[in-house]
C-alpha cells in the first residue's frame, strides 16, 4: 500500500509540473519592450511595458509602446486566440504586423482595466513572431499594457482542472492520516484556498499591474541590481526578497513569479496544518486549515510583489524546524533553525529579537544540562553566521560598506517615537507609514542626511525619547494597531475589498478573542486540556483504566512525552509573539506586520473553538437530564 501511495504521489507531481509547463508555453512571452513617453523620451529594451511613476497631471499625454512576442513552440491548433490586454491608463490603438484591431469605444473597457480588455483574433498571433505597436493616453500616472492570457479559454481550463487533480492525487498520497474519511475534507479545503489564491493572482489582480509604493521600490531595486546599478538606498528594505523576486522572473518571468507566490502562500497553510495535527490533533488542524486557507489579508498578499507572502512561508518552515529541533534534541537541526531565522530576516525583519529571546529559552528550559543547552544555542548561533556572512560579503563588494542587515531600522525608531511622522531626506526619498496616514498624523519633517544614515537617526529617535518620555508609555499602542485601528494596506482597497471587509470583523471580533481563548486555556489546563482536541485521547484513557498497569504506564508516558512536546511548541509560539510585540513597541507598527504571524493566531483560534466547544457539551450534560435507555428503566415483574 506504501508502494502504491508513493506511485501515486510522484506520478501527481510530474503531472502537476507538466501543467505549469503548459501554462508557461502558452501564456505570451513580451519582449524587445520599447516605451515612448509623453515627453518623447524613449526607453528600449524595458523590463516591463508598465512606466512606473507618482502621479503628475502635468506629464500626461500621448505615448507608444512597441513589443515583440516570439513564435510559439505548439503546433497552431494548440496555441490561444483570445488574450487580455490590461491596460494602465488608455489604450487609443493597436495593430500586431501592420494590421490594425478593432477595439470597443466603451472608456470602462480601454481605460484602467487591470482585469484585461478581452481580445480575440482568428489568426494565430502566436504561432509566428509578431509586432505588437500601440498608442494610449496616460493622465499623469503610471502608464502602459500587458498582454496575457484569458484563463476562459479551453487549453488554460483544462490544464487548471488537471492541475488540481494532480494536487489532489499528491495530498491523498502523503497527508499523515490513516482514514480516508479525513482526507477527503482536508483536501477539499485545501483546494478551495488554492483557487482561491489562484483567482486573485492570476485573474483579479496579478502583481506586474499593481507596482506601487514598496511594490514599486523591491521592482526597481532589483533592475538596478540587473543592470550592475548599486547604491545604499538599496538596502533600506531586506534584499532578500527583492533578489528572490528578480530570480523568479529571470527564470520564468511573471508567470513562474504568480505561481511560486500560490504555492509559497499553500505551503504556509499546509505546514500550519502538519504542525497542528502533530501537536494538537486531526480537529484542531482541520480547523486551522480553514482558516489559513480564508485568512483574506495572506490571499491578498499572494498577488503583491511584497516580501509578506514568503515570509509568512519562512515562519511557518522556522516554527516546524524548532518543533523538530526540540523533539530530536540534535545538533544539526538547531544549525537548521539558525540557518532558517536568518533567512527569515533577510525578507523581513520583524522578529528580529526573537533569537536572542529564543536563546535564554532554551537555556532555561535545559537548564539541568546546561553545557548541552550552549552547544544548540552556539550551533543556531553559527546557522545565523552562514547566512549573515554573504550579505555582509555582498554588501562591502556592492556598496563599500559591511551591512548585516536593512537600513529601515532607525528611521522606523524616529517615527515611532519622534513627532514627525511623513519623512522626507536629504536625497528627496520621502517615507511615511499607512497607519500614520489612518490615524492623520501627518507631521512633516525634511532631515538633512539620507535615510540610510543609521547612526544619524538612532541618534535623533533617542532623542525624542528623551525631549519626551512619555512617548515611550505611548508606544503601547502600537501593538494594538497589530489588531485594531486601522485596515491591513495595501489588500483593503484593492480589488479583493469587499472579501475583506467580510473577513475583517470575523477576524478581529472572533477569531482573536477565541484565539485569547485557547492559547491561555492550553497553557492552563496542559494534558487534560489535550484529550478535548483529539477525542482518541479519551477513549485511549477509558482503554487504559481496563488494561494492564504495566501497559498503561506504557502509553501514559508516551502521552506524557508528547503533550510535553506540545506544550513547548506552544511556549515557543507564545515567545515569537512576545517578541512582535516588542518589536514594534521599539518602532511601530500596523496591520500589516501581525499577517505573517496569522498562522499562530489562527491556531490558537481552532484550540479556542474546541476548548469552547467543550464547555458547552459539557454544560448541556449537566443541564439537560440523561434518559435512560427503556431497557434499563424496566424491572422484572
Amino acid at each position: 500500500m506504501e508502494f502504491a501511495r508513493t506511485r501515486l504521489f510522484w506520478f501527481s507531481f510530474f503531472i502537476g509540473i507538466l501543467c505549469l509547463n503548459w501554462f508557461q508555453l502558452l501564456t505570451p512571452k513580451m519582449q524587445n519592450i520599447q516605451i515612448v513617453r509623453p515627453n518623447l523620451e524613449t526607453e528600449t529594451n524595458s523590463p516591463i511595458p508598465l512606466i512606473i511613476k507618482d502621479h503628475n497631471p502635468a506629464e500626461g499625454g500621448l505615448f507608444w509602446v512597441q513589443f515583440d512576442t516570439r513564435a510559439s513552440l505548439l503546433p497552431s491548433w494548440m496555441n490561444l486566440k483570445q488574450f487580455r490586454l490590461r491596460t494602465l491608463s488608455c489604450i487609443n490603438s493597436m495593430s500586431t504586423n501592420g494590421v490594425d484591431w478593432k477595439l470597443p469605444a466603451s472608456p470602462e473597457l480601454r481605460c484602467n482595466n487591470e482585469r484585461g480588455l478581452p481580445i480575440y483574433s482568428r489568426l494565430d498571433v502566436m504561432g509566428k513572431a509578431t509586432s505588437w505597436n500601440l498608442t494610449g493616453d496616460s493622465f499623469g500616472g503610471s502608464f502602459g499594457f500587458y498582454l496575457d492570457k484569458d484563463w476562459s479559454a479551453p487549453q488554460l481550463l483544462g490544464g487548471l482542472i488537471v492541475l488540481c487533480m494532480a494536487l489532489c492525487g499528491m495530498l491523498y498520497a502523503k497527508l499523515p492520516l490513516p482514514s480516508d474519511r479525513w482526507k477527503i475534507p482536508v483536501i477539499a479545503i485545501f483546494l478551495m484556498g488554492f483557487l482561491l489564491r489562484f483567482w486573485t493572482t492570476q485573474v483579479v489582480m496579478p502583481p506586474e499591474m499593481f507596482l506601487f509604493s514598496d511594490m514599486a521600490g523591491y521592482f526597481q531595486r532589483g533592475i538596478q541590481m540587473l543592470r550592475g546599478s548599486f547604491n545604499l538606498g538599496q538596502t533600506f528594505q531586506p534584499i532578500g526578497y527583492t533578489i528572490y523576486g528578480l530570480a523568479l522572473r529571470l527564470l520564468g518571468d511573471w508567470e513562474l513569479h504568480k505561481w511560486a507566490s500560490i504555492f509559497v502562500s499553500m505551503g504556509t497553510v499546509l505546514l500550519g496544518y502538519l504542525l497542528v495535527l502533530k501537536h494538537f490533533g486531526k480537529i484542531a488542524a482541520l480547523l486551522t486549515l480553514l482558516f489559513l486557507s480564508l485568512d483574506v489579508p495572506q490571499i491578498g498578499f499572494t498577488a503583491r510583489y511584497m516580501a509578506e507572502s514568503p515570509y509568512s512561508f519562512l515562519i511557518m518552515l522556522t516554527l516546524w524546524g524548532i518543533s523538530r529541533a526540540l523533539e530530536s534534541a540534535k545538533l544539526r537541526d538547531y544549525f537548521l533553525v539558525g540557518v532558517l531565522v536568518m533567512v527569515s530576516f533577510y525578507f523581513k525583519g520583524n522578529h528580529a529579537f526573537f533569537v536572542p529571546a529564543f536563546s535564554l529559552w532554551l537555556l532555561y528550559r535545559e537548564r539541568a544540562q546546561i553545557r548541552s543547552a550552549f552547544r544548540k544555542v552556539a550551533m543556531m548561533a553559527l546557522g545565523c553566521l552562514v547566512i549573515m556572512t554573504p550579505h555582509l560579503a555582498f554588501t562591502k563588494w556592492a556598496y563599500n560598506q559591511w551591512q548585516w542587515g536593512p537600513t529601515a531600522g532607525a528611521l522606523n525608531f524616529v517615527e515611532g517615537k519622534c513627532p514627525s511622522k511623513n519623512n522626507t531626506d536629504s536625497a528627496g526619498a520621502g517615507w511615511m507609514s499607512p497607519l500614520f496616514v489612518t490615524l492623520k498624523e501627518t507631521t512633516a519633517k525634511k532631515w538633512d542626511r539620507p535615510f540610510t544614515d543609521q547612526a544619524y537617526f538612532w541618534k535623533a529617535g533617542a532623542n525624542c525619547a528623551k525631549e519626551n518620555p512619555w512617548v515611550m508609555v505611548e508606544s503601547l499602542r502600537y501593538i494594538n494597531y497589530l489588531f485594531y485601528g486601522n485596515s491591513t494596506w495595501p489588500v483593503a482597497g484593492s480589488d479583493i475589498d469587499f472579501l475583506y471587509k467580510f473577513w475583517a470583523p470575523i477576524f478581529e471580533w472572533i477569531l482573536l478573542p477565541l484565539a485569547l481563548i485557547g492559547a491561555l486555556a492550553f497553557s492552563r489546563r496542559r494534558n487534560s486540556f489535550a484529550q478535548n482536541f483529539d477525542p482518541r485521547l479519551g477513549l485511549r484513557n477509558q482503554h487504559q483504566r481496563n488494561s494492564s498497569p504495566h501497559q498503561s504506564n506504557s502509553i501514559s508516558d508516551d502521552e506524557q512525552s508528547s503533550a510535553e512536546r506540545s506544550n513547548s511548541f506552544n511556549e515557543v509560539c507564545a515567545l515569537l509573539i512576545l517578541t512582535i510585540f516588542f518589536t514594534v513597541y521599539i518602532f511601530k507598527s500596523e496591520n500589516r506586520f501581525r499577517v505573517p504571524f496569522d498562522g499562530i493566531f489562527l491556531m490558537w483560534s481552532s484550540l479556542g473553538v474546541i476548548y469552547c466547544g467543550g464547555l458547552v457539551r459539557s454544560t448541556l450534560r449537566f443541564v439537560v437530564p440523561h434518559k435512560k435507555p427503556l431497557s434499563e428503566t424496566t424491572t422484572a415483574v
